[in-house]
């Protein structure tokens, strides 16, 4: 990205932030703005154009006014202010602002358009898991939420591939999505190895969660596993339609799914509490709640409770089969 793109994109980011005060960003932006728009036409006016009508006076007065000498007096003030323009970046932050689309209930909504996000212009990120061979996918409703498109990143027939992917239904209370791949490029699963729990798991039982946290920034695209324990049946406050866990919850883990070492989808991450307040203190969605969302859907979808393929494998092993289908989301 050359200079002056990247500077347009920084410079935007202070209206994106605009109204948001409490956030550090917002004040980082705008002074980094105030200085940009204050600073650099003083620093412009004093540095290249005093000096340069000086100049041209001085030469126009003492010089004989000769076609050349005419020209040169331009180009000496023309050019550093043509740099100058150049180097300012635009007020226009429209491409930046994250707008919303509007929601009817949580019924489908329309992806407005098939086009793949690039990286530099994806505005958020979370994990999803695949549920069915035709490409339904569990997530979080936070980690979609407002999103004009949304993209899916997966190995898909040994090639990192990136899809589109439309939304079948939202539950904002329970913090739970479900997509559907909607790619010409998908063409299915085979199978889905591992199976989806519909009753709760006890106390200290040891799960790992899989996800893609902070994958975008400074920990890669690889998928990331975290292991840990069920510590409490009920969530934050009480909540009894989640799981307490102590597995290190990143930003990015958001819909990602936790397992338990049986290779049975237990949960979907959905929070944590921040470290100041303690550590270690994540959140995950029962998987049971996942039954009753897809129920309610007007289409029939079969999910897998029986055929366990990863039950009688090692931890590793197990990893090395379900990592395919654990999927970047891209907003």
């Amino acid at each position: 990205m050359d200079p002056i793109t990247n500077f347009k994109i920084v410079f935007s980011k202070a209206f994106d932030f605009n109204g948001k005060a409490n956030r550090p960003e917002y004040w980082y932006f705008a002074l980094y703005a105030g200085i940009i728009q204050i600073f650099l036409p003083l620093i412009g006016f004093f540095i290249f154009l005093i000096p340069s009508i000086s100049v041209t006076i001085r030469r126009l007065h003492d010089i004989d006014k000769s076609g050349w000498n005419i020209l040169w007096s331009f180009t000496i003030i023309g050019i550093p202010y043509v740099i100058y323009l150049n180097a300012l970046p635009s007020l226009d932050s429209s491409n930046y602002v994250n707008k919303p689309i509007e929601r009817k209930g949580s019924q489908q909504s329309k992806i407005e358009s098939e086009e793949i996000i690039k990286d530099e212009d994806v505005k958020g990120q979370g994990s999803g898991v695949i549920l069915t061979k035709d490409g339904i996918i569990a997530t979080n409703n936070h980690v979609i939420e407002g999103a004009k498109k949304i993209n899916i990143q997966m190995l898909y027939e040994n090639d990192i591939q990136n899809m589109n992917a439309k939304i079948l239904r939202t539950n904002p209370n329970n913090d739970l999505a479900i997509l559907k791949i909607d790619d010409k490029k998908f063409k299915g699963f085979s199978d889905i190895p591992y199976v989806i729990k519909n009753d709760t798991v006890d106390i200290a039982t040891e799960v790992y969660a899989l996800g893609y946290p902070l994958a975008l920034s400074i920990m890669g695209t690889d998928v990331k596993f975290t292991e840990g324990r069920i510590s409490s049946k009920t969530g934050f406050q009480g909540d009894v339609t989640s799981y307490q866990i102590s597995n290190p919850i990143q930003p990015g883990n958001s819909g990602g799914p936790v397992f338990n070492y049986d290779g049975e989808i237990i949960g979907i991450v959905s929070s944590k509490v921040q470290s100041k307040a303690a550590d270690n203190v994540g959140y995950a969605i029962k998987s049971s709640h996942i039954f009753t969302f897809i129920d309610a859907l007007p289409q029939k979808i079969s999910l897998n409770t029986s055929d366990n393929l990863l039950s009688k494998l090692s931890l590793t092993e197990q990893i090395k089969l379900v990592k395919d289908f654990i999927v970047m989301i891209k907003v």
